[in-house]
């Protein structure tokens, strides 16, 4: 485990602790605005069963309307009820789940007051009619979170981009290089090519020297992690559904109007308490199609879209940060819009995190494509996924060294996350950029043994566009953590080489694989391999042969065993596809490079729903259906809400 200081976060909301079930004044407020008593009473008795607050289950069963029981509040200690106000835009942008905010002046009051749960319980024991809270106003909470999102968009938005590199510069990719990383590199690539014009052929070597060490080093990893994958984790003993934390789940979703009610059906599904679920479909504003996807839906009450703000630049961690502001789960997990996670998903990673100590910050499910078979490009995917997933990524973890995460299913603790500061919203990987950064930061992660089936691309335009995304996010992930090696960090000489192995190694290995292996076979033609004119030269064709015997294994026995774990065939004309597929990963490697220098935040989406899952008895897909009264209640009750 890397050690390293924490960031400081005094600026953002950490989660509300687990409030406390109603007390009898509670029950004689609601008997005042005209709840049944009996009612209230059965409430009380689900609010205690799961810890859910009781405001929100009356509520949410129907008994009275939102306004009516905030209006009942504002009554019961003198204070006006707000319908229409301002939020006081020179302050900094606040969490919108607190329940309070100061207003602007001539708002009528000089605070607005939503409370929830805990919060709500506390003001009905302590105010008394006549107003001892001067200057507050009563509004309800979904009124508020309009409001401040109204107020505070911009500011929003800016944070959601900005929040990271304001308050840490060196572990975002905003700013690019340095003036003193520009001089090095400069001065890097010009001595270089002096080296080259002096003496090639010395300079080759100590290139293929200096590659093949860092290689070397990634392929002992690959086969250390291959070791330690075959053990397995003692199980965690199960939470009951009182002891189970709220969990959030962000899926942020642009265009994805195709596969949403799938989506939809698949979080309905999951295995865990719905009023312990804060289930956040993050949509860009602009984005009409999974709008009007979502407005045709009937969801569950624990589904809320949140619209993004519009705002630069325009990619999935920046979503992501705006759904973490509201977020009200203890855990939270990220899944992508055409994710299918196991039913039992949640309840699996709660309790992992429950038995784990304070450091384990973030676990990875599994993930494995559910269309493998539909095509060779598919079935290489599965293949290159079941030895990352089920091999490299496990062993890692039991071996402590730092993992890249992947795209989807990350389930971490949320007040480590926003310690962290959360994603980095320009970098295009940011979930590898990432798991590196909790590494050095003093965290570990682990790896969850669940499965979430996604969506394989099956065009070959599809995957390359994807494919140079990826490694475009590992280039801009080379730059942030490269500077681990130079600069003053806790960190050994070993875990600086792993850090630089997962960045540089990774991209190095991709852009110069065919290269490195035409010197090789040039050197073993002309005699120069096994015979070597000096010691250097010497050195660099033992390194290579070493690589290229080790890398076969390193690249064979992982992709064996994970194609064996998830029951996937795997033969000697899988293998020999899979080499023309590394070839096309250089190919994609040197398109990112590309990339990189004119776009570096281009965000090359991929299209799902193209090969949807198998129909079963299990996960069924919802038909959208249109709403009823659209321009009187775009979202109506029990439908998608949108949250504030």
């Amino acid at each position: 485990m890397l050690a390293g200081r924490k960031l400081p976060m005094s600026h953002i909301a950490f989660s509300p602790r687990q409030r406390a079930p109603a007390l009898p004044h509670t029950l004689s407020f609601l008997a005042e605005i005209g709840v049944p008593i009996a009612d209230a009473a059965a409430c009380l008795a689900r609010a205690k069963a799961t810890g859910r607050p009781l405001d929100e289950i009356v509520i949410g069963a129907g008994l009275i309307s939102e306004e009516a029981f905030y209006r009942g509040l504002a009554r019961r200690i003198g204070a006006p009820f707000l319908r229409s106000f301002a939020t006081d835009p020179a302050l900094p942008v606040p969490a919108l789940n607190i329940g309070a905010a100061p207003l602007a002046p001539g708002s009528g009051a000089r605070f607005a007051l939503a409370p929830r749960g805990e919060a709500l319980d506390r003001l009905l024991e302590r105010a008394r009619p006549g107003g001892l809270m001067p200057g507050a106003g009563v509004t309800t909470p979904s009124r508020l979170a309009s409001s401040l999102r109204a107020d505070i968009e911009a500011r929003m938005a800016h944070e959601a981009a900005n929040a990271l590199p304001e308050a840490s510069p060196l572990l975002s990719v905003r700013d690019g290089c340095t003036r003193r990383e520009r001089y090095c590199l400069g001065s890097l690539a010009a001595g270089l090519l002096a080296a080259v014009a002096a003496s090639p052929q010395l300079t080759i070597s100590v290139l293929l020297l200096l590659c093949g060490a860092l290689f070397l080093f990634g392929a002992a990893l690959r086969l250390a992690a291959c070791r330690k994958a075959r053990g397995s984790d003692l199980p965690c003993p199960p939470l009951s559904d009182v002891a189970l934390p709220r969990y959030t789940i962000l899926a942020p979703l642009h265009r994805e109007g195709r596969v949403l009610g799938q989506l939809v059906q698949a979080l309905s599904l999951l295995d865990y308490p719905p009023e312990k679920l804060d289930i956040k479909l993050l949509v860009e504003a602009d984005d009409a199609e999974t709008l009007s996807a979502a407005g045709r839906l009937a969801m569950p009450p624990q589904f809320a879209v949140v619209i993004c703000p519009p705002g630069l630049p325009r990619t999935k961690p920046r979503a992501l940060n705006i759904g973490l502001r509201s977020a009200t789960g203890a855990l939270l997990v990220v899944y992508d819009a055409e994710d299918l996670p196991d039913r039992d998903q949640l309840r699996l990673a709660a309790a992992r995190f429950a038995a784990a100590p304070r450091e384990l910050a973030c676990l990875q499910a599994r993930l494995a494509p559910h269309n493998h078979a539909a095509c060779r490009l598919a079935h290489l995917f599965a293949l290159e996924y079941a030895a990352l997933f089920r091999v490299i990524i496990p062993g890692f973890a039991r071996l402590g060294v730092p993992i890249p995460l992947g795209g989807t299913s990350n389930h971490f603790r949320v007040d480590v996350l926003r310690r962290v500061l959360a994603w980095d919203a320009w970098n295009v990987a940011e979930d590898a950029d990432l798991g590196l950064r909790l590494a050095r930061l003093g965290w570990t992660v682990g790896a969850l043994a669940s499965t979430t089936r996604e969506e394989a691309v099956i065009t070959g335009r599809a995957w390359m566009a994807q494919r140079s995304r990826w490694l475009k996010g590992w280039m801009q992930s080379s730059l942030v953590h490269g500077r681990a090696v130079f600069r003053q960090e806790r960190a050994s000489p070993f875990e600086k080489l792993m850090i630089v192995s997962h960045t540089v190694g990774l991209v190095l290995a991709a852009m110069g694989f065919p290269f490195f292996l035409a010197t090789l076979c040039w050197k073993l033609c002309d005699g120069s391999l096994l015979n070597p004119s000096g010691a250097v030269d010497g050195a660099a064709a033992i390194v290579s042969v070493l690589v290229f015997a080790v890398g076969v294994v390193a690249l064979v026995l992982p992709l064996g065993l994970g194609a064996r774990g998830a029951q996937l065939r795997f033969g000697a004309g899988d293998l020999a596809l899979f080499c023309f597929y590394l070839f096309m990963m250089c190919a994609a490697a040197w398109r990112a490079a590309w990339e990189l220098a004119r776009n570096p935040q281009g965000w090359n989406k991929t299209e799902h729903g193209l090969s949807p899952p198998a129909r079963s008895s299990e996960r069924r897909v919802l038909i959208p259906r249109p709403l009823k009264n659209t321009a009187e209640r775009p979202w109506p009750n029990r439908r998608a809400r949108v949250a504030g």
